[in-house]
């Protein structure tokens, strides 16, 4: 397939109407990257803020261990696997 007819079958896949010329393929995907790239940024700031809230419960959990002085098998922690990544 073409080119243009790879960018027609994105916008069919993503559910993006637009009309079939050339020139209205490459607006529509101009649109939708412009659009992916907004979800891009509301995506990074809330993966931002849950980091912050797993980093703030983490510290909550932590001195509230440290004041027990007593250790129990319910005991937990907070933070293994999480981490920043690269978003696509």
């Amino acid at each position: 397939p073409t080119s243009i007819n790879h960018l027609r079958d994105v916008l069919t896949d993503a559910n993006v109407s637009f009309k079939p010329d050339k020139y209205s393929t490459l607006v529509g995907v101009a649109d939708y990257i412009k659009s992916l790239q907004s979800r891009k940024a509301l995506l990074d700031v809330e993966h931002t803020k849950l980091l912050d809230t797993i980093r703030k419960t983490s510290d909550v959990l932590t001195e509230a261990g440290s004041t027990s002085g007593s250790s129990s098998p319910n005991d937990f922690s907070v933070g293994g696997g999480f981490g920043s990544t690269a978003a696509a």
